[in-house]
């Protein structure tokens, strides 16, 4: 049989502990001032009692009745379960009453009906154990519907008795209710006419209210176990939905916590857009056959969840078929519902979504579950929250590292092509745009030209180029941040070719660097969207640094025309130096040799002179076609005996040194052989040579030596020169740098460094300041 009601509103503002022992000692005081007025009492309810007792007959003595009742007492202070507080009531009016049959019967408001919970006597079942309230039919009901005791003498000459398989002749029904509210009925019956005296009915008024505050007792305690075990698994269930900082995830969590909490057909979420004024359902929990399509967004208009979106306020429909003043609006691919119960999830007087139950069956939800919806969604709402805060924070950190990605990107870039191509594609990553375009200003015509795109077709390109041309740079420079236009539909300033490809958002930020227009940044989409204040100052950080890159990339390149330009006149200008010098060299010493006084020795020097000077000649014209070339240098390798190939070198040098009073010294400890280009490591060491000569004036010491040293062999060069300073040991060895001499291109232990690297070797300086130089070059042995 259906139980009872587990919730009656209005009586749960006390605090339940209290109420439940406030009850229990009002029927132990009831009890006691019965058993006062019945026995010494001097007032007329005694008497009458008394005389009614009295007459029960010897089975049934005053003693026995008091006994009876005041069991009654002690029994139902204990007892927590409608059925047997029933039993126990029927038990004890057996004891004090005489009748045949007893039916107990409860109260379900909901469904308007009484129900049987106990039943003492001949009549043990029932073909239909309901009665209907609304009906006119029942002496129970009657007695229900007055809330006043009814008594049938002879039950044959009424006509509201119902028969039900016992002939009963007197009938008494007396309400069981407390205050007001009518909880049930105690009826028994008799096959005697007249069979039930007023004391009878007192005594059975007397049951039915100990049974009365015995049932709100247990309807209280278990109020009360409900709400604490509903605590629980709220308490529960929050935790659960708290537990992760992904939205999608909180949402998921969300459903599931309403579909446990509340048994039902589909629980689902959706969440609120104020700026777009739609709905969009986020996260659904039901049966395959009942979903719908997650992230479907509708507008607001008919149905429950719009009424509940309109008036913020939760909405309890138990039996659609029931309710006419607003219906259910369902979309394409919704299944009909019987049963529907929603609450708003507010962040104060903002609506954030909706949480939306709905059942199958008329009368799944009741005001109770509203309330713990309700409290459901409390908790929702600040998962929600924390969700969102998270994602914002999060996605706050993606802006920032994709923004620092730009400028990392784009200030890493010289070249301008590579600026715009690299620029043009953070842009579009850190907006999730899927289309962008770069105009720069062309001079002297300031007209701003298409230099990169991406994602746009040919006819948008055009279109865009156009539009372009046509804005002035005056608008642009006007702009305060950026432009942003919406293509509607069937525009007739867009072609149609541009319009069939759907495009519905352009938006135009002007690059700036330090206040000048450079340029125009376009991006655009074929998403039905807007741009939020945060992505505008995206954009906005992202063109400025555009900008400012943009007119880096040409500053920088103008300084390295500049640069070539002025190296071109350096190398010219000590490459005109560099030959004139050897030239006027050989050319002295060639007008010598034509004298015929000269003799055989001086005849040999200056034959040496002569091919030293060429040499000179020879290195400086490689190192600057090694320069100009650029990429790997031509290497023709092969294995030389490292002693007698330094003999070969420093026999030119010593000749080269003579006249400037330099002295060649040579400390050999590696006497094997190694695999190289003998003509371009002579080069190397004629141009460490060559810088050794020009810090040693007047004169001075150049120490060769070499070694073996962990698979390689070390070649050190040092002079007695006044050194290098620490700081430019490194700078020495860029192109077009000198230190410490007027002459030279500067390019001489550039090129040698080159010729060592593409020999797997390296070619490093030591020493300080005032104690000389010292150049280590260091090969593989293989």
């Amino acid at each position: 049989m259906p139980a009872p009601p587990a919730h009656r509103e209005g009586h749960d503002d006390a605090p339940r502990e209290n109420h439940n022992r406030d009850i229990a000692g009002v029927v132990v005081f009831h009890n006691q001032m019965l058993r006062h007025s019945l026995t010494r009492g001097p007032c007329h309810r005694k008497e009458s009692l008394v005389q009614s007792l009295e007459e029960g007959g010897s089975d049934n003595p005053l003693d026995t009745r008091l006994t009876a009742l005041y069991d009654l007492g002690q029994k139902l202070i204990l007892l927590r379960d409608a059925r047997q507080i029933a039993e126990t009531v029927l038990e004890i009016a057996e004891r004090v009453l005489d009748f045949q049959d007893s039916d107990f019967w409860l109260v379900d408001q909901a469904q308007r009906k009484l129900y049987v919970v106990a039943n003492h006597g001949h009549m043990q079942c029932y073909d239909d154990p309901h009665l209907s309230l609304d009906g006119e039919q029942g002496v129970t009901v009657a007695a229900a519907r007055s809330a006043q005791p009814v008594y049938v003498p002879d039950v044959r000459l009424d006509p509201r008795y119902v028969y039900s398989g016992f002939s009963a002749v007197s009938e008494l029904a007396v309400p069981v209710q407390i205050e007001d509210r009518v909880l049930g009925v105690v009826n028994v019956e008799s096959t005697q006419r007249d069979a039930f005296s007023p004391g009878d009915q007192e005594l059975l008024a007397i049951l039915a209210s100990q049974a009365a505050l015995a049932l709100e007792n247990a309807r209280l305690h278990e109020e009360e176990h409900r709400q604490a075990e509903e605590m629980r698994i709220l308490n529960q269930l929050s935790r659960r939905m708290s537990a992760s900082l992904d939205l999608q995830a909180t949402l998921e969590a969300i459903v599931a916590a309403a579909d446990e909490l509340i048994p039902c057909d589909l629980a689902e979420v959706s969440l609120w857009d104020e700026g777009t004024q739609l709905l969009t359902l986020q996260a659904i929990r039901c049966e395959p056959d009942r979903a719908f399509p997650v992230g479907r967004s509708f507008p607001k208009g008919e149905g429950y969840t719009s009424w509940m979106v309109e008036h913020r306020q939760p909405l309890l429909v138990p039996d659609v078929d029931a309710r006419h003043d607003i219906h259910p609006h369902l979309l394409p691919g919704e299944r009909p519902f019987k049963a529907y119960a929603g609450v708003p999830l507010l962040a104060g007087d903002e609506l954030v979504g909706t949480l939306v139950l709905v059942a199958n069956a008329a009368g799944a939800f009741s005001p109770a579950d509203i309330r713990l919806l309700q409290a459901l969604a409390h908790q929702a709402e600040v998962a929600i929250h924390n969700a969102r805060l998270y994602a914002q924070e999060a996605h706050r950190r993606q802006e920032l590292a994709a923004l620092y990605a730009v400028a990392e990107t784009i200030n890493q870039a010289l070249d301008l092509d590579q600026i715009l191509e690299e620029g043009l594609k953070q842009a579009m990553a850190v907006t999730g745009l899927e289309m962008g375009a770069i105009a720069l200003q062309e001079l002297p015509s300031h007209r701003l030209v298409l230099k990169s795109h991406h994602g746009m077709s040919v006819n948008f390109v055009n279109w865009l180029q156009e539009r372009l041309e046509k804005k002035s740079l005056e608008e642009c420079s006007a702009e305060e941040d950026f432009h942003i236009s919406e293509i509607p539909q069937y525009c007739p300033q867009v072609p149609a070719s541009v319009q069939e490809e759907g495009i519905h958002l352009t938006a135009d930020i002007p690059l700036f660097a330090e206040r000048e227009l450079v340029g125009v940044l376009t991006v655009a989409t074929r998403k039905t969207r807007s741009f939020t204040p945060e992505e505008r100052s995206l954009l906005q950080a992202v063109g400025h640094q555009l900008g400012t890159a943009i007119a880096n990339a040409r500053l920088r390149q103008e300084a390295v025309t500049a640069a070539r330009l002025a190296a071109v006149g350096r190398v010219a200008t000590s490459v005109a130096h560099d030959l004139r010098s050897p030239l006027g060299g050989i050319l002295r010493s060639a007008e010598f040799l034509a004298r015929p006084e000269l003799s055989p020795r001086t005849r040999q020097k200056l034959s040496q002179a002569i091919v030293s000077l060429a040499r000179r000649l020879i290195n400086t014209t490689q190192e600057i076609l090694d320069y100009v070339r650029g990429g790997q240098l031509p290497l023709r390798r092969k294995p030389c005996a490292l002693p007698e190939f330094l003999d070969e070198v420093l026999a030119v040098l010593e000749v080269d040194f003579s006249d400037r009073g330099i002295e060649v010294v040579r400390d050999c400890g590696y006497d094997g052989s190694l695999v190289m280009d003998t003509d371009r490591v002579a080069q190397v060491i004629y141009n460490i040579a060559a810088n050794a000569r020009d810090a040693m004036p007047r004169g001075g010491t150049f120490t060769v030596t070499t070694r073996e040293a962990g698979g390689r062999v070390e070649l050190r060069f040092s002079d007695t020169g006044p050194g290098v300073p620490p700081e430019l040991s490194d700078r020495i060895f860029e192109p077009f740098f000198t230190y410490g001499k007027r002459e030279g291109a500067g390019l001489g232990l550039s090129i040698a460094r080159r010729i060592i690297q593409e020999h797997c070797g390296e070619l490093w300086m030591e020493g300080d300041e005032g104690r000389g130089a010292t150049f280590i070059v260091s090969l593989p042995l293989c």
